[in-house]
């Protein structure tokens, strides 16, 4: 073959071979997998790297998006300690045996075991592992919160628990227990979670600003309703919903008035009724026979609990109905035959 006859290669050209030499290939930089990241790495993430929900059109209602399906282990396996160590089951043996542990004179052994158990299996841990997710994993940190901030519901968990156990401290102390003084855990956890939601409510109604940080909401904005904070909290933490939920459930909380306004219900529903039965029950523990105010120290509450959580569900499914059927007929210019029809 003569010499014209070859067909010049460009030298640009990689996808001709020209002799030994291998075209070069540029490196793609390789970003480490999960696995690979450090304690370290992903505590320094920021926190506006978590996967946010979609900004909703101004038409559209903003949802909550919580698929509850999904979540239910995660609420059942962290609430059912608490509710099991905390509820009148782990204390139905003091109750019964009370007469005969005084003759034998162990039962400041018995009180001081359910004691422990009370603190080392159901208080500890849970606080302990909120502050670690809190700490460590930026996703489930309040919005714009630092790690240090941790949030609004663990800083009053763990007040409430500091009342508790003095109060099982002091009374467990003495050769013969205080029984109506370890009969006080439960009224007292109603005096200050009611205290707490009643005082936040009525802040979020004076229009007052918010002296500290409550979880989302920066000190210096308008203080949320008593119970938006145990609802962000709690789901974003215990549910492993995350940031994502907690900017769709602030999204819903700005833009529907209906929201606000069963929320501010609801935390008066709750906080009021609270007050009153652990007043109630304080003069019954300490008024009563010894045995009646006991079991009904540690009976009463969580049956107030168990009633005003159905009766809540039920306000929330009709409210939600309803707020939806405004939102649609107030932000849709036409409707006829009942089908949304936009113009």
């Amino acid at each position: 073959m003569s010499t014209d006859q070859h067909v010049a290669v460009d030298a640009t050209d990689t996808s001709a071979p020209l002799g030994d030499a291998k075209p070069a290939i540029p490196a793609i930089p390789k970003e480490p997998c999960p696995a690979e990241e450090t304690s370290s790495d992903r505590s320094s993430r920021p926190t506006t790297s978590s996967p946010l929900p979609p900004r909703p059109s101004p038409s559209e209602l903003p949802s909550i998006h919580y698929p509850l399906t999904k979540r239910k282990w995660n609420i059942f396996r962290t609430w059912s300690l608490i509710l099991l160590f905390s509820s009148p089951v782990s204390d139905v043996p003091p109750l019964q045996m009370v007469d005969d542990l005084f003759l034998t004179g162990h039962a400041s052994y018995i009180f001081t075991i359910v004691t422990c158990l009370i603190g080392v299996i159901d208080v500890a841990p849970q606080l302990c592992i909120r502050a670690y997710l809190l700490f460590y994993y930026p996703f489930y940190r309040p919005l714009g919160a630092s790690r240090f901030a941790l949030d609004f519901f663990l800083w009053n968990l763990s007040g409430a628990f500091i009342v508790i156990a003095a109060e099982l401290i002091v009374g467990t102390a003495p050769y013969h227990p205080l029984v109506r003084l370890l009969a006080m855990p439960a009224p007292s956890m109603l005096f200050w979670l009611g205290f707490q939601t009643l005082i936040c409510t009525v802040m979020h109604t004076a229009d007052v600003k918010t002296p500290i940080r409550v979880s989302s909401f920066a000190r210096g904005e308008r203080m949320p309703p008593g119970l938006y904070s145990y609802i962000e909290d709690i789901v974003s933490v215990d549910g492993r919903a995350g940031q994502p939920y907690r900017q769709a459930l602030r999204a819903r909380f700005e833009a529907s008035p209906v929201f606000r306004a069963m929320l501010i219900r609801l935390s008066f529903f709750w906080s009021v009724p609270a007050i009153v039965l652990a007043a109630a029950l304080t003069a019954i523990i300490f008024a009563a026979p010894r045995d009646v105010g006991y079991a009904m120290g540690w009976s009463v509450p969580f049956a107030f609990g168990a009633i005003w959580t159905v009766l809540t569900i039920f306000h929330v499914k009709h409210v939600i109905t309803g707020e939806k059927a405004a939102w649609a007929h107030e932000h849709d210019p036409v409707v006829v035959d009942d089908k949304e029809t936009a113009v």
